[in-house]
């Protein structure tokens, strides 16, 4: 009636169904007024249900799907995207140019993962990397991406066009690596861990990758 009273519609006659599926309401389908003035029938009834019932299925369906997807780019245990989500992007950039887009890759490894599971167990060797995963965060931008891309490999690839402002970021994360080197020290069971970086071009990933990786090593010899 309010709705009438704003708009100057009348409202002579209404039917409205939810969308239900397994319990989970999607929302609602409404008919208001038949074209030519009569009221609604059941029989209008029955088939406006049976459009909600298979919009409602289609709907579960469709965020099933996209809740898969998201499930299949991410790491289970921490989070973090995971390999797929990196290969992923990688097939995805290579369909376009990306020749003007510089990127910082960073590559970081826990040192003595495994002596940590064989200490503590694999649920405090778990916690770890949740908590490692969890600091890396306070580290990137809303566009930045953290990967795990092994048991205790981390990747963190930063986008900008702009290579000298990437070149900030990469002064800016040597200096966050002090402040994690030390919140990891401070962990119980305290844990260590390596890093390398390399820039250059987006389009050339798996070569900074590659750079990044024999950087993480040297720092370990």
């Amino acid at each position: 009636k309010k709705v009438d009273e704003k708009t100057g519609f009348e409202t002579k006659t209404i039917i409205a169904v939810p969308m239900v599926f397994r319990g989970q309401a999607y929302g609602v389908i409404e008919l208001v007024n038949r074209f030519d003035g009569s009221s609604f029938t059941p029989e209008d009834l029955v088939i406006l249900q049976t459009i909600a019932d298979f919009t409602a299925i289609s709907l579960a369906h469709s965020n099933q799907f996209e809740e898969t997807k998201v499930l299949a780019f991410r790491d289970a245990l921490t989070g973090v995207f995971n390999r797929n989500k990196l290969n992923h992007l990688k097939n995805e950039w290579s369909d376009r140019r990306m020749d003007d887009h510089v990127a910082l890759v960073a590559l970081l490894d826990l040192n003595d993962f495994k002596l940590i599971n064989d200490t503590y167990g694999h649920k405090t060797g778990d916690q770890v990397l949740c908590h490692f995963a969890n600091i890396l965060r306070y580290v990137i931008r809303g566009t930045d991406k953290i990967f795990r891309i092994g048991g205790d490999e981390f990747l963190i690839l930063f986008q900008n066009e702009n290579k000298e402002k990437l070149l900030q970021t990469q002064n800016r994360f040597r200096e966050a690596m002090s402040i994690l080197l030390r919140k990891c020290k401070e962990n119980n069971p305290p844990f260590y861990f390596t890093w390398g970086m390399s820039v250059g071009s987006l389009r050339k990933l798996d070569e900074l990758i590659h750079e990044a990786d024999l950087s993480m090593y040297a720092s370990k010899d």
